[in-house]
């Protein structure tokens, strides 16, 4: 586990410095560049997405979190729904749940990220009740997005988010993330 953190640790040390440097030069992601690469990923107005992020992998972004959501939200439009995994456990389930007293769904924070926990605190955002994989939602179809979502047997249920985003054929953007660290929809 030492040598292991120790690495990981380094890596983001690493990450820092880049972010860092683009910071100084003026260099990174604009509100604008942002709306500009998301649409050009495929996004739309009345898009339902589901952004799996990795902030410090995106590079410098102006604005921090903030602009990278008012993009988001920008180009889906007041017709589009944003949702997130907002998990509170960034370590193994199986432990996690073991050690679980209780889950407050309103104050229990993301840590999937400063994306996400950005995300989880705007006014209007949603999120669902389950303990180990909540998701956060904003947009016209929040409620039905987050309900229902406690109880069930897995969070991956017909009444999950995950579940719901297909019956709408809505979308997966992997931001900064590979398969290998985020893919709660297989």
């Amino acid at each position: 586990d030492k040598l292991l953190n120790a690495y990981r640790e380094s890596k983001k040390e690493k990450q820092r410095k880049i972010i860092r440097e683009q910071e100084t030069k003026g260099e990174g992601a604009s509100l604008e560049s942002l709306i500009r690469d998301f649409k050009n990923c495929g996004l739309k107005a009345g898009d339902s997405v589901l952004v799996h992020s990795s902030f410090s992998k995106i590079g410098f972004v102006q604005g921090g979190p903030k602009t990278f959501i008012d993009a988001l939200i920008a180009v889906i439009g007041t017709e589009g729904n944003l949702l997130m995994p907002s998990s509170p456990n960034a370590g193994y389930q199986l432990d996690y749940i073991r050690n679980l007293k209780e889950f407050d769904v309103a104050n229990e924070p993301s840590k999937m990220g400063a994306i996400t926990e950005y995300f989880r605190k705007l006014p209007g955002v949603k999120r669902s009740e389950s303990p180990t994989e909540p998701v956060c939602c904003f947009g016209p179809k929040a409620e039905w997005f987050t309900n229902g979502h406690l109880g069930e047997l897995t969070p991956y249920t017909e009444n999950s988010p995950f579940a719901r985003l297909a019956q709408v054929k809505g979308k997966i953007l992997y931001v900064g993330v590979t398969l290998d660290n985020a893919g709660t929809s297989l």
